[in-house]
């Protein structure tokens, strides 16, 4: 269904197409744009981050009053945040961040906490995108991210930061281990310790290694060879 709003549904349907220049021109008029408009659960700025206008993405934020617009979940559970994850884009992602982190601590969480259909926070998509300034922007706060929570796969943030060889990211992911799923097996039944051994991690694995010896000491039994000192 579509919310109606001639100037919304334009400028919309101009995202949609791409259509850069007149974008930016509608954004730069002294009409007001209705930035708020949905059709299908899809707003204006997906679009435009979808087709990669940076600058259209940007004038759609720096004029949103309400931040409505990065609040959006499409009909694939996707929120702004994780197209442009998704899409590369970091620089569009550290501009959600700064905004969303001017909202109340609840919005944050949720938002943050948020799973997509293929069962991806925006951090573990983060991680697995290597996109290590957008992780530690995330990481401000860590309760936020919901980091025991895995994907379709059984993969958690933590691996797929290891995975990356994205260190700075791993110990901050870290400095919580009681709720970063140190114990979650993959598909492969690999866990986060699997891939700081196989990569080569070793300040990470001797991390990962004190925390496990501390919680559960016989836990390491249950490791695969990749995983044993």
């Amino acid at each position: 269904m579509c919310n109606v709003n001639n100037n919304g549904k334009l400028f919309f349907d101009l995202c949609m197409r791409a259509k850069k220049v007149k974008c930016s021109n509608m954004l730069k008029s002294l009409d007001q744009v209705d930035l708020e408009y949905v059709c299908n659960k899809e707003n204006a700025l997906m679009w435009a981050c979808c087709n990669h206008m940076t600058d259209v993405c940007m004038g759609i934020m720096s004029q949103s009053t309400t931040n409505c617009e990065i609040l959006n979940v499409n009909s694939r559970g996707n929120t702004i945040l994780i197209i442009a994850l998704h899409t590369n884009q970091s620089i569009i992602c550290m501009e959600i961040l700064n905004r969303l982190y001017s909202l109340p601590d609840k919005i944050i969480y949720n938002y943050l906490s948020h799973v997509n259909n293929e069962g991806f926070t925006s951090l573990a998509l983060a991680c697995k995108m290597n996109m290590d300034n957008v992780c530690m922007k995330m990481l401000q706060n860590p309760h936020h991210c919901a980091l025991n929570k895995t994907d379709k796969n059984g993969y958690t943030a933590l691996m797929y930061a290891c995975d990356n060889r994205l260190e700075n990211v791993c110990m901050k992911i870290l400095e919580t281990p009681n709720d970063c799923g140190l114990e979650c097996r993959n598909y492969y039944k690999f866990t986060a310790l699997t891939f700081a051994k196989y990569n080569c991690i070793p300040t990470v694995r001797r991390e990962i290694l004190k925390h496990l010896n501390n919680s559960t000491p016989n836990s390491l039994n249950t490791h695969d060879i990749f995983t044993k000192n």
